[in-house]
């Protein structure tokens, strides 16, 4: 019958066996019957009934045989015997008997194995746990090559006796922060213990981040409890290890953290570069004053994703914050969701997904903030508006839900705001949905003012609304096109404009199926081609007829480079003599011809420049009476080959005789038939004297 052993006496046995074997030298193994008669366990899981009956067949096997190799990695020295082979059998067989004594020796707690001495070289122990009954236990093993490494609490050990013990990670992650002796159950007493061993696990990811890990990994369940704010460093990830997301916080127990009851102000983890999965509390006792937070960043590429913050001041804080995203967290009885209360300038954040209730701000920024979005947030009974910052440029705020919350009926609350006046340029905000509660809606309604003054591109309501910081807008409804002015804007054009390439100016084309309205309420309907010379700006109407002649049928009206305004038509001039076969000019002659629309004047008396008639006579400048003839005459307009017809008015003695030309210039009328006014005779019927009539009336039409 096989003897029963305790498995230390076991141990012990074997390895006394060992000692015998590695001393022989003789070819003989005749120690193998100081192996126990006794039923174990290999490593690779196989029991055998009796471990010396094991041995036994191993070395009659090997000796039928060639032996082979020894294992790959073999410590075992060996004895060169008078039998090279026997040698080799030796080394595999103390190898497989130490496969028997290296299964892990069992541990209570790390300070059991911090008092422990080495049973033999590379002993294995496992804790079953670190420092409250389980959790945090795991295999370590005896390295007595290392003399100098320090004890850090997780992945070295380092015992009374000098020993180095090493944490077996297997498929434990390496920053689990339970292997590194955190305590998940809420103790308070062990508060300033877990920020203890948790500073020590981030500083020794620092130091060898290359060989131990770049992430902090707490478990998807437990209630962690610092005594005070743990300093993350730099380019390090804290996670959760499950999928887990506690709506409102309510699950406390899924991987929260959070400082002690009364601690001091801060943090609860500051230099944090990524955080996933995690949940953040207030002291469940705050002390007197005290302010507490969630996380602060290092502010430089920095991910937050799944996180809950419940009742802290800042749930996110940053000295400045470049390329920062949030995503999917969740903010509950928060002051701000991040925060940077430096005059840093902010960009390119991302904060989507969220969901907010009972919180003041999103995002509060007291320097500037460019280049964010911020979309898909949900803002749920909410105190504030949703972002903050001293000047916003260049941001987007999309599909985000904003239900109850805001200001009151008298002064509704805008979902963003600038601390400085008139700072909210180039923006673009669509898609964001309101219930109830009183919001001011980015665009504030048709013809609204908009308190907010948002710079930038509005569509929220169906209407598109193009829009200046200042409140100044056009928006383009189903219904029109608007402009909408503020204050201060002065008065520009507004301006509807086609552009051009090489092939030529683009038309634009206003098409009406009713009636095409032209209103001024106050000036004139002005017609100009560009900067070019008025006189290339036309006027046209379409006539059907003529079309099928493949000529230009329009009536144009335009004005010629005297000022006078022209009509242009289309003719078609048939020769009846032509014959039946004839065709081009011979048979037809088609094109158009312009002629100037004339305009009437009065004269009722001389006036000096700028004193005439407005009425009547004022088309010219001035008129002089001489003891002949009447003078009118413009410095500000010039008639071509004019057409004078005159009628004298209330006294049929006098008649008109002739006119003659002012040049414009020199040479004016004999080059070019240019004139700048007219002396105007008349006479008596009867006499044929020269006299000045009272009033006359003159139509005048310039010629081309």
């Amino acid at each position: 019958m096989a003897m029963t052993m305790t498995d230390q006496q076991l141990r012990d046995q074997v390895y006394a066996t060992i000692n015998d074997i590695e001393q022989m030298h003789s070819s003989g193994l005749e120690v193998l019957e100081e192996l126990p008669d006794q039923t174990v366990t290999l490593a690779d899981g196989t029991r055998v009934p009796s471990l010396r009956d094991h041995a036994r067949g191993l070395v009659d096997g090997w000796r039928q045989q060639p032996p082979p190799a020894p294992p790959e990695g073999s410590d075992t020295p060996g004895v060169m015997t008078a039998s090279p082979y026997e040698a080799v059998i030796q080394r595999l067989l103390i190898d497989r008997l130490k496969d028997v004594v290296m299964r892990p020796i069992p541990v209570t707690h790390m300070a059991g194995l911090r008092e422990r001495t080495p049973l033999y070289t590379g002993e294995r122990v496992a804790t079953t746990f670190y420092v409250v009954p389980g959790f945090g236990g795991g295999v370590y093993a005896h390295d007595p090559a290392d003399t100098s490494s320090a004890d850090n609490g997780g992945s070295v050990i380092v015992t009374a006796q000098g020993a180095r013990y090493k944490r077996e990670w297997g498929e434990t992650p390496r920053g689990c922060v339970l292997a590194w002796g955190l305590d998940p159950t809420g103790d308070q007493d062990n508060a300033d213990h877990n920020a203890e061993r948790l500073q020590a696990l981030v500083d020794e990811c620092r130091a060898h981040c290359d060989t131990l890990t770049r992430t902090v990994m707490f478990p998807s369940e437990g209630n962690f409890v610092f005594g005070r704010t743990v300093n993350m460093h730099q380019r390090l990830t804290v996670m959760s290890s499950g999928q887990q997301w506690a709506h409102f916080g309510s699950n406390s127990r899924g991987a929260a953290l959070r400082l002690k009851n009364n601690a001091d102000s801060g943090p609860v983890l500051e230099g944090v570069y990524n955080a996933f999965g995690l949940a953040f509390f207030a002291p469940e006792v705050k002390g007197e004053g005290a302010v507490y937070h969630g996380i602060k960043l290092d502010g430089y590429v920095n991910k937050i994703e799944r996180c809950t913050f419940n009742g802290v001041g800042d749930a996110i804080g940053a000295a400045s914050l470049v390329n920062v995203d949030v995503v999917r967290c969740h903010f509950i009885g928060v002051d701000r969701g991040l925060a940077c209360d430096t005059d840093a300038l902010c960009t390119t954040i991302t904060m989507e997904g969220n969901l907010c209730q009972y919180t003041r701000h999103l995002c509060y920024i007291a320097g500037e903030l460019w280049g964010s979005r911020f979309n898909g947030n949900t803002w749920e009974v909410c105190s504030g508006e949703l972002v903050v910052a001293k000047t916003l440029f260049n941001c987007s705020f999309t599909m985000n839900w904003y239900e109850r919350g805001g200001g009151s009926e008298d002064q509704p609350l805008h979902p963003i705001r600038s601390l400085m006046n008139q700072q909210i340029k180039k923006c673009v905000a669509f898609g964001n949905s309101f219930h109830h509660g009183h919001w001011e809606r980015f665009d504030h309604g048709p013809g609204g003012a908009r308190s907010g003054r948002m710079g930038g591109a509005v569509l929220d309501s169906g209407d598109l609304l193009l829009s200046e910081s200042t409140g100044s807008g056009v928006r383009l409804s189903v219904d029109g096109l608007y402009q909408e002015m503020d204050d201060w804007k002065p008065a520009r054009p507004f301006q509807i404009k086609s552009t051009g390439n090489e092939y030529g100016g683009m038309p634009l084309d206003l098409d009406a199926a009713g009636a095409l309205r032209l209103t001024t309420r106050n000036g004139s309907i002005e017609l100009k081609s560009g900067d070019s010379e008025p006189s290339k700006t036309r006027l046209r109407w379409a006539r059907r007829i003529l079309a099928e002649e493949g000529i230009d049928a329009h009536v144009e009206h335009g004005i010629d480079r005297t000022g006078a305004l022209s009509t242009t038509i289309p003719f078609k001039q048939t020769n009846p003599e032509a014959p039946e076969d004839a065709t081009g000019d011979e048979r037809c002659r088609i094109g158009t011809t312009k002629q100037a629309t004339p305009f009437m004047i009065r004269w009722s008396g001389a006036f000096e420049p700028g004193q005439g008639d407005r009425l009547e006579s004022a088309y010219f400048d001035y008129s002089e009476c001489h003891d002949d003839h009447i003078t009118l005459a413009s410095d500000h307009i010039e008639t071509r080959n004019p057409k004078i017809l005159v009628q004298v008015e209330n006294d049929p003695d006098i008649e008109f005789e002739r006119w003659q030309p002012i040049s414009s210039y020199s040479g004016s009328w004999g080059a070019y038939r240019v004139a700048k006014g007219f002396r105007f005779y008349f006479r008596h019927k009867d006499t044929k004297e020269r006299v000045i009539p009272q009033a006359f009336v003159a139509f005048i039409q310039s010629g081309q």
